[in-house]
């Protein structure tokens, strides 16, 4: 059942994953995480989780919750989409990214709502990794597995394989509805 029975919502909204499922595949990443953290060769190095605002926000929330180490809590701005249009953007316009951190010896995290193609989390742990991070792995809440995914998240709570709209938890509707508690096809 879901979360928003009281909710009205755009008869266009189809229920895609709920906040169980959400809640389900964050604990996952949360015991994944917290294995990685005390393995490899930078085991015991500081760790900052970026979260990329504004979609990766929730998600961020509940999984730095249920981590049990400390780390460094950062916030970036960075998005692939134009939010008033629902269009991706430009390469060109996805290059210019300053850090507001300096992730020089840290191993890093970066968190975010959704992987599409790949280019937002491939664009931001390249420039991290040119200022000096030990290592940066990736985390989302969705992992949209698609011809035009290019890669794949160290981490995800939950992998859908269409490429239909979504809007919940983050995810958002030309700017509105991030939210919903579930997660919702937009048809």
């Amino acid at each position: 059942m879901s979360s928003e029975k009281n909710l009205q919502l755009p008869e266009h909204y189809k229920i895609d994953l709920t906040s169980k499922t959400l809640e389900e595949g964050t604990e996952k990443v949360a015991k994944e995480i917290n294995a990685w953290a005390t393995t490899g060769e930078f085991a015991g190095e500081e760790v900052v989780a970026v979260c990329i605002l504004r979609g990766g926000v929730f998600f961020f929330s509940d999984l730095v919750r249920k981590l049990n180490f400390s780390l460094f809590l950062e916030f970036v701005t960075f998005s692939s989409y134009d939010e008033a249009t629902n269009t991706q953007k430009s390469n060109k316009d996805l290059k210019e990214f300053h850090s507001p951190f300096d992730p020089k010896g840290k191993r890093i995290i970066l968190i975010d709502d959704i992987l599409e193609t790949g280019q937002t989390l491939e664009i931001l742990s390249g420039k991290l990794l040119d200022l000096g991070a030990l290592e940066v792995v990736t985390a989302v809440m969705v992992y949209r597995n698609t011809d035009a995914t290019k890669s794949v998240p160290d981490f995800f709570a939950t992998e859908i394989d269409h490429s239909t709209w979504l809007a919940g938890m983050g995810l958002d509707d030309s700017g509105l509805q991030r939210n919903l508690p579930d997660i919702y096809k937009i048809n």
